[in-house]
C-alpha cells in the first residue's frame, strides 16, 4: 500500500469517500437506524467539515492506495485525549477506514503500521480511539493489533448516543 497525506485540495475527495467508507461499515448494523447514519453522515462528512478539518493543525489525514486506487484513510488527532489514557503523548486514531472490496486483504494492517510510524515520528507514546461497543469486527481487528479496552465515551451519531469502548495501543514494541 502506498501512502500519502491527503491536501486540501482532496477535500471533495476525502468527504465522498469517507461517506462511502462510513456506510459500507455501518449500513447493515441492526442497531443503527439508516436515518442516523444518513444524518450523521451529512455533518461529519460534507466537504465544508472536511475542508475545517484539513485546515485544522491537529489532524492529519493519510490516503493509502492499491495502484493508484484509493483503498483506505486513516484520521490522527494529535490534540484529543480521554482521562482513561496511560499513554503520556498519546495520538487517537479517530477514523481507520478501508473501502469494502479491500477488506479480509491484510491492508487494514498495512493502515495501522502507517498510523503508528506516523505517531512514533510525532513523539507519541500510545495510540487510542473509541469503537462502538457492538462491531465485533472492529473490536476483534483492535484486538489483534494489541489494543486493550481502557475505558468508555459515548458517541453522538446525529443525537443516536452510542457507547464505545476506548482502547489503547502502547507504542515501543511495534
Amino acid at each position: 500500500m502506498e501512502f500519502r497525506a491527503v491536501t486540501i485540495e482532496d477535500a471533495e475527495k476525502l468527504a465522498l469517500f469517507s461517506s462511502e467508507t462510513f456506510w459500507q461499515a455501518y449500513r447493515n448494523a441492526s442497531a443503527f437506524e439508516a436515518k442516523y447514519i444518513r444524518a450523521y453522515m451529512s455533518t461529519a462528512f460534507s466537504v465544508r467539515q472536511i475542508t475545517k478539518e484539513l485546515e485544522d493543525e491537529n489532524l492529519k489525514f493519510v490516503f493509502g492506495s492499491i495502484n493508484g486506487k484509493t483503498a483506505g484513510y486513516l484520521k490522527l488527532d494529535f490534540a484529543r485525549t480521554h482521562d482513561s489514557l496511560r499513554g503520556k503523548k498519546p495520538m487517537e486514531l479517530a477514523r481507520i477506514y478501508l473501502e469494502q472490496s479491500y477488506w479480509g486483504r491484510g491492508l487494514g494492517g498495512e493502515l495501522f503500521d502507517e498510523c503508528c510510524r506516523i505517531a512514533k515520528s510525532n513523539n507519541c507514546d500510545s495510540v487510542w480511539l473509541g469503537v462502538w461497543k457492538k462491531n465485533e469486527r472492529a473490536i476483534g481487528f483492535y484486538k489483534k493489533h494489541r489494543f486493550e479496552i481502557v475505558g468508555t465515551v459515548e458517541f453522538d451519531l446525529a443525537s443516536s448516543i452510542q457507547q464505545d469502548h476506548v482502547m489503547e495501543f502502547m507504542l515501543g514494541g511495534k
